[in-house]
């Protein structure tokens, strides 16, 4: 029951991430993101290669992939440690 859990929680982050790439779109796009971060005194080197990953559609979804592994694994083995916990088969 654990993994349902974390297809349902990728789901809602996905639709949430969906949702911030619209916003920065609607916002004037990435350079008006790299100045506001500049503006909050972020390192600018973190700034950099995050804007780099939002640039390339590749990095999107491979970073997509990863998140809906570790989310259904991370969900899975705490549905399985609660089972074994309860003591439910």
């Amino acid at each position: 029951m654990g993994w349902i859990t974390g297809v349902l929680s990728f789901i809602l982050i996905s639709v949430l991430f969906g949702l911030s790439i619209l916003a920065i779109q609607q916002a004037g796009g990435l350079s008006v993101l790299r100045q506001r971060l500049h503006d909050l005194s972020i390192e600018q080197n973190a700034v950099d290669e995050a804007l780099k990953m939002l640039q390339n559609p590749y990095e999107i979804v491979r970073s997509l992939i990863v998140m809906f592994f570790v989310m259904t694994l991370t969900c899975t083995a705490g549905g399985a440690l609660g089972g074994k916990l309860l003591g439910k088969d």
